[in-house]
This record gives C-alpha cells, sequence and structure tokens, in this order.
C-alpha cells in the first residue's frame, strides 16, 4: 500500500506538474501576446503622442498669429483715434481760417468797389471842369493830382493789407 500510495502521490504529483506545465505554456503564450498587445499599444500611444504636439505647435503658431493681429489690430484702431482727433482740430482751425478770409474777402471787394466809384467820380469831374470853367483847369490838375495820390496812398495800403492777411493766413495754415 505504500508503494500503491507512492505511486499515486507520484501520479498526481506528475499530473500536476503538466497541469502546471500547461498553465506555464498558456501563461508564456498570454505574456508573448500582452507584450505584442504592449510594443503595439506604445507604438499607437508615441505616433498619437507625436500627433498631439503636432497639433499643439500648430495651435501655438495660430494662436501667435491671432496675438499679432489682434496687437496690430488694437495698434490700427489707437492711430486712428489718434488721426481722427487730428483731423477735427485741423478741420476746426480751417472753419476758423474760411470765416476771417471770407471776411477779409468782403471787405476787400467793398474797398475795391469804392475805389471804382472813386474813379468815376474823378472821370466825370474832369470832364465837367474843363466844360464848366476854363480857369479851373490848373485847379483840376491839383485835385486830380491830389486825388491820383490819395488813391494811390489807399490802393498802397490795400495792397499792404492784403499782404498781411495773406500772410496771417499761410501762418495759420502751417499751425
Amino acid at each position: 500500500m505504500i508503494l500503491n500510495n507512492q505511486f499515486a502521490e507520484r501520479d498526481t504529483l506528475l499530473s500536476e506538474i503538466d497541469h502546471f506545465a500547461q498553465e506555464r505554456q498558456a501563461l508564456l503564450k498570454q505574456i508573448q501576446e500582452l507584450n505584442l498587445a504592449l510594443t503595439q499599444k506604445k507604438r499607437e500611444s508615441q505616433n498619437q503622442t507625436e500627433q498631439v504636439e503636432h497639433l499643439k505647435r500648430m495651435i501655438m503658431a495660430y494662436v501667435s498669429e491671432e496675438n499679432n493681429i489682434q496687437f496690430e489690430r488694437q495698434f490700427l484702431e489707437s492711430e486712428k483715434k489718434g488721426l481722427e482727433k487730428s483731423y477735427g482740430e485741423i478741420l476746426k482751425r480751417l472753419e476758423v481760417n474760411r470765416l476771417i478770409l471770407e471776411d477779409t474777402i468782403s471787405d476787400i471787394h467793398f474797398l475795391k468797389s469804392e475805389i471804382g466809384t472813386l474813379k468815376e467820380k474823378m472821370i466825370l469831374l474832369e470832364q465837367e471842369i474843363p466844360a464848366r470853367f476854363q480857369e479851373a483847369d490848373n485847379l483840376g490838375q491839383k485835385v486830380t493830382g491830389t486825388l491820383v495820390n490819395s488813391i494811390n496812398d489807399l490802393y498802397n495800403k490795400i495792397s499792404v493789407v492784403e499782404k498781411k492777411i495773406k500772410v496771417l493766413y499761410y501762418k495759420k495754415e502751417t499751425i
């Protein structure tokens, strides 16, 4: 019986060894399959990591581009506001200058018409004087000379005023 027990125990041990060998083979096969799957997953993970890095670089480039565009837009808007302000100030100054010039031009036209009237009166007086008074010829020449001198003085003064107005206008225009 002891021998039978030993054989039975030996058979049990051998069957357990076979069973463990089969389990070991199954586990080795499973380990191989898992290693292959792990290697494949690592490759996929690496590919995905590379894709993510590539996408990050692309996104960073787009974000950088967007920031540059926003900065440029803000800069251009501030420049636009400054130009609009300058334009408004210049427009106000031009309107003031236009009004001044309008007044000055109307004054010059008035003076020119007055000079024209005086010239006509002078011509009429020159024509009437010789017909009415022979002796007044000398007196007429004196009046004419005085009148011509007065008109020339008036004309010179108007020319000076006109030059001053032009100087004033161009000075204001440069401001």
